[in-house]
């Protein structure tokens, strides 16, 4: 469905920006303005929606605990650029952790929040050492601040960082891109290539070529706080339970969120949406919260969970500081 946009003019300036820039953070600061002009053109974003209505990949997309919901606005091998949306968190909870410390390997990521109240973040020096017998760990914290300070805001690759729950609900317009730009970028979207995934990556781990080709480090963390003591944890231990949570919960607690933002926004086409009624592609779990945004019923907002894979269940803004001085 990348085909949709191809001709668009945002689309085609971030072609031809990305073209021209091969130094990848040159070509995120260049698109700081088209993620800019993006956010704030309605019709634009009207389009995203239809989109992604039209698409049957998004429409039967398989919603677990680990996604962020999102729309879809353009894919190439090169970079992608998606809509996250982030609900609020239960009141009083703003400056609790939103997910682990975390970073994106080798992806750079650039984002505009262009509706709601934003979030906070900080961002942590990179390299961080782990040791493995207690499962410690060093992380300092380089950078302090709320998307309404700095926006479009910068994540580097291989930069941990962390997003707090947002005061209200917000969504985001953002770019991804690997840090450098490969020959094997084209194999990460190879549909022949996916059936043999895991094979390949323990044969690219024995042969210790995976930084070369861009791929996700043989051991990667997910950082928490616990006490004062910054804490690693597995990345895959950390995510198998919110990847496994993929039943009718998830579904619809994606469903409300992705349409009290179109009923919010405004960005739903009546029309386009009442379609949906009757194609067979049209997953039922969609029908409650069709009906309610056909019928012109107020959607419930959602909020986010804050409890999180660690044996506390959480941590907060005021843990790191302690934690990371």
């Amino acid at each position: 469905m990348s085909s949709f946009f191809a001709n668009h003019p945002y689309i085609q300036e971030a072609i031809k920006l990305e073209q021209t820039h091969t130094d990848r953070r040159k070509f995120h600061s260049s698109m700081e303005s088209v993620l800019l002009k993006m956010g704030q053109d309605k019709e634009f974003m009207s389009n995203v929606i239809e989109r992604n209505i039209k698409d049957k990949g998004w429409l039967q997309f398989d919603w677990s605990d680990y996604n962020i919901p999102f729309f879809y606005v353009y894919e190439t091998d090169d970079f992608i650029i998606k809509i996250h949306l982030f609900p609020a968190g239960p009141l009083g909870k703003n400056h609790y952790a939103a997910h682990a410390i975390h970073h994106h390997n080798n992806y750079i990521l650039t984002t505009n929040a262009f509706f709601g109240s934003g979030y906070e973040s900080m961002l942590f020096e990179k390299d961080v050492k782990v040791d493995e017998a207690t499962m410690k760990g060093n992380l300092k914290v380089n950078k302090h601040f709320h998307q309404k300070e700095w926006n479009p805001s910068r994540t580097d690759s291989w930069e941990p960082h962390i997003v707090f729950l947002p005061e209200h609900f917000s969504a985001t317009i953002l770019i991804w891109s690997p840090d450098v730009k490969r020959k094997t970028d084209a194999l990460r979207n190879s549909s022949l290539l996916k059936p043999f995934k895991k094979e390949l990556r323990h044969l690219i781990y024995r042969l210790g070529i995976g930084d070369k080709i861009g791929m996700a480090r043989e051991k990667t963390y997910q950082y928490y706080v616990e006490g004062k003591e910054v804490k690693a944890i597995d990345e895959e231990s950390y995510f198998s339970p919110s990847k496994s949570a993929n039943g009718s919960e998830q579904k619809q607690y994606a469903m409300q969120m992705l349409f009290f933002f179109l009923q919010k926004s405004g960005y739903g086409s009546t029309e386009l949406l009442s379609s949906l009624k009757t194609d067979s592609d049209t997953p039922a779990y969609f029908q409650p919260w069709l009906d309610m945004y056909l019928s012109g019923e107020t959607i419930p907002e959602v909020l986010h969970r804050h409890e999180l894979n660690i044996p506390k269940k959480s941590f907060t803004r005021e843990d790191i500081i302690a934690a990371c001085s």
